[in-house]
């Protein structure tokens, strides 16, 4: 199984298989973890941040059923 790397998109196909042949898999920084280290490209220049999620913010509200909602006829 391959370590994940999350990575501000977009990246160049190079710089993708080069995370391969390091042994990560590439995935999108947008859904990394509130305490995942992220890797930027910006510039060319490589950097490593680790952003701190939110964690005052309320958790995703229950969809309801709408066929709850309706009466039975």
């Amino acid at each position: 199984m391959l370590e994940v790397k999350y990575v501000v998109m977009p990246i160049t196909v190079e710089q993708k298989k080069e995370y391969h042949r390091q042994g990560f898999r590439v995935v999108d920084a947008r859904f990394a973890p509130a305490d995942a280290v992220i890797e930027t490209h910006a510039d060319g220049v490589e950097r490593t941040v680790t952003i701190q999620g939110d964690t005052d913010k309320p958790a995703r509200k229950a969809r309801r059923n709408k066929s709850a909602e309706q009466p039975e006829e």
